[in-house]
């Protein structure tokens, strides 16, 4: 992973924060998944902890996506290179803007749709039933801001000059 993609004016103070917190809360769900703890007491025979699998479960939805910004911040999502390293500078550069706009569209369209779901499920009083008993929009809350975020850095993206997809490849193995 490369360094932060540069984003326009003082909004990366604010979208930096709302990343910096996404990505907290996605490192202490991590902290949070103790499911091969409770694997290693029930191999052993000892006492298993009631609700283990339904808490890793929810942790992997907390882990994925608030850190989904932060790896869009740091250029550190999946994205198809062996075709894009091949084209020349302004063909790669239109290829990197094209997958900048699909992403931007679909994160203007998921927060609406997102706060919807959340809205519905606090307004019914939504809960899920498993070992563990929590509120749906424990979990809702996170889509429709880390969608958000994403819009904003794919905006970012687009409004900033940035290197052809291949030099920042090289750059990122140079440790620059």
């Amino acid at each position: 992973m490369g360094k932060p993609v540069p984003m326009p004016g003082t909004a990366v103070a604010v979208h930096d924060v709302g990343v910096g917190a996404l990505a907290l809360v996605s490192a202490l769900m991590l902290a949070a998944m103790t499911i091969g703890g409770e694997a290693l007491l029930r191999s052993s025979g000892l006492r298993v902890l009631r609700g283990v699998v339904d808490l890793s479960e929810h942790a992997l939805f907390c882990i994925a996506v608030p850190s989904a910004p932060w790896l869009l911040r740091r250029d550190g999502r999946l994205s198809v290179n062996v075709l894009v390293a091949r084209l020349p500078g302004p063909a790669s550069r239109a290829m990197a803007a094209l997958t900048d706009l699909i992403g931007l569209a679909a994160c203007a369209v998921l927060p609406v749709y997102g706060l919807r779901v959340l809205g519905q499920s606090c307004a019914r009083g939504q809960m899920i039933f498993q070992d563990i008993v929590l509120m749906d929009w424990w979990l809702q809350w996170q889509l429709p801001l880390a969608a958000l975020l994403m819009g904003l850095g794919f905006a970012g993206r687009l409004l900033a000059p940035r290197a052809p997809r291949s030099e920042l490849d090289t750059l990122s193995d140079e440790g620059v």
